[in-house]
């Protein structure tokens, strides 16, 4: 869950700490109600955000943002790492005042140009791999769907 919440591998210490040590938004233990509660008093300054575990979703983030309509919305981000959706929200105009304050940390030097990995597969090994009754796509836990680069299980 740990290396899920600060990803990627390569920069998970440093991301943890950006985050969660010294990031101004980060709020630890707060609910949902209780976002709502400490937004509340930002309520006319739009793009006002914290982020905090998700209590319904473990080893997700959760984003609370006052809109520019003075709702308090609360987001959990899919399929990027919480730098990446933060950078997104604040270039979008939603995450702009890290717990009502004017200075908001850059994150863009935590953002890694990901490298493709490619391994080389011989035809031997391809061929031995087909024989156990599996191939490179399917998930080794169920062995009938297709695997998935998210880390949940399967069906």
């Amino acid at each position: 869950v740990f290396t899920r919440l600060f990803q990627p591998w390569s920069t998970l210490l440093r991301n943890w700490q950006l985050l969660a040590v010294t990031h101004p938004a980060y709020v630890a233990f707060l609910t949902y109600d209780e976002v709502k509660a400490r937004l509340q008093k930002y309520i006319h300054k739009a793009g006002s955000y914290v982020f905090r575990l998700s209590c319904t979703r473990l080893g997700q983030w959760a984003i609370g943002y006052v809109t520019v309509d003075g709702e308090i919305l609360q987001t959990i981000p899919q399929n990027k790492s919480l730098v990446q959706a933060l950078l997104d929200g604040y270039r979008e105009g939603f995450y702009l005042y890290p717990d009502g304050r004017d200075i908001n940390p850059d994150l863009s030097s935590a953002i890694i140009s990901p490298a493709e990995d490619h391994i080389t597969v011989t035809q031997e090994q391809y061929e031995l791999y087909c024989e156990m009754g599996s191939t490179f796509q399917l998930c080794k836990i169920c062995a009938e769907n297709d695997k998935d680069i998210r880390i949940e299980p399967c069906g």
